[in-house]
């Protein structure tokens, strides 16, 4: 029987910051990890520890210094920047524990922006699913509104909605859960109605948090 490929595979992952000079410090120490489809992880760990550095090589954000990372299949080292860009925007959604919406834009609009930035244009399917998004996470009455006329919990909403939106089969998620109680708001208004219950979904998500009492029972930490 063949085994299905990772989703995500790291290996011998190492990050170092100012490499030759006095003040180098490497920060991730050679990591081993493989993520597979249906698979809802969470990172842990205090201030520090190297939990962004390692969102943001996953994210395709910041280059590795040593070791092998695929994402969905595809070896992402020697590849340009252009290669990048469509790689991250067809396999990854993000969710900051900054909301990065953009002021000018609704919350519908900040929704449909992926679709906008990969397609130059959103079409009515993608326009539709952003609101059953917004609606799912219960702004159903606030998509026309801009982000200073919304919390800062709202404002978080809409960026969990924006990381549904293109169907990544990866989901990144820093500190998602700041503002908002996202037991409630992310699992059971986002994922459940929208079909990414991890026992029946092809994704996977990826959580970073400072402590294990932040996130609820039963899922595995790593």
């Amino acid at each position: 029987m063949t085994t299905a490929a990772p989703l995500i595979a790291l290996e011998a992952i190492k990050k170092s910051y100012n490499v030759g000079k006095p003040s180098e410090a490497e920060v991730l120490h050679g990591l081993d990890l493989r993520i597979d489809a249906g698979e809802f992880l969470a990172l842990m760990g205090p201030s520090g520890s190297g939990k962004s550095t390692l969102l943001n090589i996953l994210g395709l954000l910041e280059p590795l210094t040593s070791g092998s990372y695929s994402l969905q299949g595809t070896p992402v080292q020697g590849l340009d920047d252009g290669a990048l860009t469509l790689l991250r925007r067809q396999t990854l959604g993000f969710v900051f524990q900054f909301h990065h919406l953009l002021p000018a834009f609704s919350a519908l609009e900040n929704v449909t922006l992926p679709a906008l930035m990969g397609e130059g244009r959103v079409s009515s399917v993608q326009r539709e699913r952003a609101r059953s998004l917004l609606a799912a996470v219960g702004l159903e009455k606030a998509m026309d509104k801009r982000p200073g006329e919304l919390s800062g919990g709202m404002q978080q909403r809409v960026g969990l909605a924006r990381a549904l939106s293109n169907d990544a089969p990866v989901v990144l998620m820093d500190e998602a859960y700041s503002a908002i109680s996202w037991k409630t708001v992310f699992l059971m208004a986002c994922l459940i109605p929208l079909g990414w219950a991890m026992d029946t979904s092809g994704a996977a998500a990826w959580i970073a948090g400072h402590t294990i009492e932040e996130l609820p029972s039963g899922l595995p930490v790593w």
